[in-house]
């Protein structure tokens, strides 16, 4: 099981948020592209 699917499940089973998803990019772990296949949402990158 790749990172990506291991996310969308916990995603999908509401375990993870939009926001948690949003911390795998900012980190590096996945893609903003993953992001939205996760998410169904554009991510949008913080300019914090």
């Amino acid at each position: 099981m790749t990172w990506k699917s291991f996310v969308k499940d916990f995603y999908n089973d509401q375990i993870y948020t939009d926001l948690d998803v949003a911390g795998f990019v900012k980190n590096g772990q996945i893609t903003s592209s993953d992001y939205k296949d996760i998410t169904g949402k554009e991510y949008e990158a913080s300019t914090e």
